[in-house]
């Protein structure tokens, strides 16, 4: 399971009704899944605040700058001047190669692979059908079915 696809297990884990899982093995297994998903999505979203603030001490004030400046550029309606706010933007281009470069490790963080035990898809549809069907948790919950 890729790291970014946690929330919507997590989201979608909280539409099951785990106490109406019959199958005691897979409660027990889905409570396990659960508590191992909340401790990595704690782990993630540490992880990002702290490069987050990083990005932040080092270029703070030029990230103000530049969102004043588009801020400037979306509210003017002469083109001649959005263009003039636009050649000023991108005298910060270091700042304008910092944001793409941390965005891009954001990314490889998310497509990060992540061990988390695999639910039988068979025996899960089995059991969780009995409380109704729902596509957004058969949805969330995929990354999780064993291949």
């Amino acid at each position: 399971m890729k790291r970014r696809e946690m929330g919507a297990a997590l989201i979608a884990m909280r539409s099951v009704k785990v106490q109406r899982l019959e199958n005691k093995e897979l409660r027990s297994q889905f409570i396990r899944v659960h508590l191992k998903l909340l401790e990595e999505q704690k782990k993630y979203d540490a992880e990002l605040e702290d490069r987050r603030i990083v990005f932040l001490a080092a270029w703070g004030e030029e990230q103000s700058a530049v969102i004043r400046l588009e801020g400037m550029m979306n509210a003017e309606p002469d083109l001649v001047k959005k263009r003039d706010i636009a050649t000023e933007i991108e005298t910060h281009r270091d700042y304008l190669d910092a944001v793409k470069e941390f965005n891009e490790t954001t990314d490889e963080m998310g497509r990060e692979e992540m061990v988390v035990e695999s639910f039988d898809m068979a025996e899960f549809i089995s059991d969780y059908e009995k409380q109704g069907y729902d596509p957004a948790v058969i949805e969330g919950l995929f990354p999780l079915f064993a291949e």
